[in-house]
């Protein structure tokens, strides 16, 4: 079945150059211009790695996507990892991304959507638990008094967390999670289950915008990201 075809008018300033430049790479290539000019704009605009390229046309800039269905299948990814870690470690652009813009959601669909809520309650919770336990074993290991009073302080805080979402689920704030794995992150940037509990974040919150602005900041962190994978190998 062939792919749809939509004519797009362009107007060219430079439409010699234009014709004679492209026309080579056409001819070179054995395609049409308005083929050698689709994959050049694409190539240029859409990330390079094959992985992020594909939420970006899917999810990003699919049909009725948003930042909200693009961060979900980003974290989504990154938390298929082998032996507990992460595919990748340097996140923390995309998860202060999607704090930033969970404060642009209008609604948590904890409190509206009965499914959103129960999934909360039981999967979200439970990796939020993983972390918390987590903090409070580095505090027992932690040999400075200093840093084991700071793992106690922020687990205590996720605990807190944790029992509001289990007992009054409508008051709990997906803000609040962002925030306490951004403070550690250096210690939870590794491990599957910080992407697994940030995927979950985002699916909580309703309403992630879909304006260019938007999109192409994210676009550009799905650029630069993976960038950083290429100069560790």
């Amino acid at each position: 079945m062939r792919k749809k075809v939509e004519k797009i008018g362009l107007t060219i300033e430079n439409a010699p150059l234009f014709r004679s430049l492209v026309g080579d790479f056409a001819a070179h290539e054995n395609r049409s211009l308005s083929a050698v000019v689709e994959h050049t704009i694409m190539d240029t605009l859409l990330p390079q790695e094959s992985n992020m390229r594909y939420f970006a046309q899917i999810y990003l800039y699919g049909e009725r996507c948003n930042v909200g269905r693009a961060l979900e299948a980003i974290f989504d990814h990154n938390a298929a990892g082998l032996n507990w870690r992460a595919r990748h470690s340097n996140y923390l652009p995309f998860v202060q991304f999607a704090r930033e813009q969970s404060t642009f959601c209008p609604v948590c669909r904890i409190q509206t959507d009965e499914d959103a809520r129960d999934f909360a309650t039981s999967h979200l919770a439970s990796q939020l638990c993983s972390v918390v336990d987590y903090l409070r074993e580095l505090s027992q290991k932690a040999t400075d008094e200093m840093k084991a009073g700071y793992y106690t302080r922020e687990a205590d805080m996720g605990e807190f967390f944790y029992n509001e979402l289990k007992s009054e689920p409508q008051f709990f704030k997906t803000i609040n999670i962002y925030n306490l794995i951004i403070h550690n992150w250096d210690d939870l940037n590794w491990w599957q289950i910080t992407y697994r509990l940030l995927h979950d974040l985002v699916m909580l919150d309703d309403g992630w915008r879909a304006d260019p602005e938007a999109r192409i900041e994210l676009l550009k962190l799905m650029k630069s990201v993976p960038a950083e994978w290429e100069q560790q190998t």
